[in-house]
């Protein structure tokens, strides 16, 4: 299920001792993430149908790409999908609860960047809940591999089981979900 579009832009650099703590790959640069804290969101004016929602959401997700593109000309456009989780149901007032006008899939402008692991407000499991020293060395020599260029799982499967350890390590978090995400090609 798509739950919105955001505009996402640089960061500061991860200095080196960042991203030991953080990233299964310190290699990464620029680490990609549903996480604002992880890949900052570009400026963007507030969303049209914020005065109509009921209830809290986490996230400024919009349901209208063309629209945030208009709004806020710069940045990497992304889609987010929420991955289901079977037995794991979100709860209501998290940015799960997406507008009904948001398409099931997008076209082929948009490429997948990979699978990040989240908490039901975003803060990424896989690249914003620092690692021990000692889970450090085990969890790489795991899943560096099974992560891409932009520190993000490659397959869907694997992140529904980085999840589940997720759950374990991170107790306070969980449960954690499987959020893709997408870039969009429209050449901004």
């Amino acid at each position: 299920m798509i739950i919105g579009f955001d505009l996402r832009v640089p960061g500061p650099a991860w200095d080196p001792m960042r991203r030991e703590q953080y990233l299964l790959r310190p290699d990464v640069a620029q680490p990609k993430s549903v996480d604002t804290a992880v890949w900052p969101a570009a400026p963007v004016p507030p969303r049209p149908d914020a005065a109509d929602l009921w209830y809290w959401k986490m996230t400024d997700f919009w349901a209208d790409a063309a629209a945030l593109r208009k709004a806020a000309p710069e940045g990497t456009l992304i889609g987010v999908r929420l991955v289901e989780r079977p037995g794991v149901t979100p709860p209501h007032d998290t940015p799960f609860g997406a507008a009904e006008e948001l398409p099931a899939a997008l076209d082929a402008g948009w490429s997948s960047l990979g699978f990040d692991v989240a908490d039901p407000f975003l803060t990424s499991g896989l690249a914003n809940c620092g690692y021990a020293p000692g889970e450090r060395r085990r969890l790489r020599a795991a899943w560096a591999g099974r992560l891409n260029e932009h520190g993000l799982v490659r397959t869907e499967a694997d992140a529904i089981e980085l999840c589940r350890a997720t759950d374990a390590r991170v107790e306070e978090h969980a449960p954690f979900f499987v959020f893709e995400l997408f870039a969009c090609d429209d050449g901004a």
